[in-house]
């Protein structure tokens, strides 16, 4: 267990028995904040996590990856979609917190429920959208129609929990065409609101399913599709394009103008629709 390690979070977890859920919340996420941690504060955002909701490799990697980290001493927290299909009894101290998490999604705010647990010594919060879609109360975990909007609105979602938690992670690590969204709506909307102290890192796990999805119907009956993974790569040109001409002001002292990434972006926030991006 973590606070056989730390004795702070054994002595903060005595002092909150008979305290309410707010002070709770704020009394561990200082010590996250104490300036005496080694280690550092990763955040892994996916869609799976073994025992409780596996389909493949994912769910053995996010578990597996996340206790190496904790042995390393560092801080891990996992956010997952809060499934129907998960398997609840496999979930350590589950229980909901007493707070509303509201995120935009398709041109207005929904409300959001979050659960807290462990999962085999692992901190995680579970995201409950109250959409009237039902997006996690399907009886599965993917292959829906609107597997797009699903893990959009979820991407979306795990964002706003970090930002109105008051979280300063050091990384934001995602995981597969589920949490591709994370990484522009991070840099675009929530580094701007202060949420600004992670570096965002992408781990793409199995090739062969890359999130590519119908988004609409145009004209001549032509199907739109939006592959997840394809945005990703974009994402990382982009980047790459930007860190070039950066070196290149630095070393051969040329005036370039800076790509902005909302420019670029456009044409495909127009697929990603339903997160308008505001």
């Amino acid at each position: 267990m973590a606070w056989k390690k730390d004795s702070r979070i054994r002595d903060a977890y005595l002092a909150c028995e008979s305290k309410g859920e707010h002070e709770r919340l704020t009394t561990f996420l200082k010590l996250t904040y104490t300036s005496t941690r080694t280690g550092l504060h990763i955040i892994l955002i996916a869609a799976e996590m073994a025992p409780v909701a596996k389909v493949g490799g994912l769910g053995d990697v996010i578990t597996g990856l996340g206790k190496a980290l904790q042995r390393k001493g560092h801080l891990v927290e996992i956010v997952l979609p809060k499934y129907d299909y998960i398997q609840y009894d496999l979930i350590a101290d589950l229980k909901a917190l007493d707070v509303v998490i509201e995120s935009y999604f398709d041109g207005q705010l929904f409300r959001n429920k979050i659960w807290v647990g462990t999962i085999e010594g692992l901190p995680v919060y579970l995201i409950e959208p109250h959409h009237p879609a039902k997006f996690f109360w399907r009886g599965t975990y993917y292959g829906e129609h609107d597997d797009f909007k699903r893990f959009s609105f979820f991407s979306r979602a795990a964002l706003e929990l970090l930002y109105e938690a008051g979280k300063r992670p050091d990384i934001i690590h995602c995981h597969d065409w589920q949490t591709t969204f994370v990484a522009p709506l991070y840099w675009d909307i929530y580094a701007a609101k202060g949420l600004n102290s992670a570096r965002i890192c992408f781990t793409r796990h199995n090739f062969e399913h890359q999130g590519t999805y119908i988004c609409c119907k145009g004209f001549l009956k032509h199907e739109h599709y939006f592959c997840y993974f394809s945005f990703y790569l974009f994402i990382i040109l982009v980047e790459f394009i930007n860190t070039c001409i950066n070196l290149s002001c630095s070393f051969m002292f040329v005036k370039v103008v800076y790509i902005s990434r909302s420019k670029l972006y456009q044409f495909l926030y127009i697929c990603a629709h339903p997160l308008n991006f505001k």
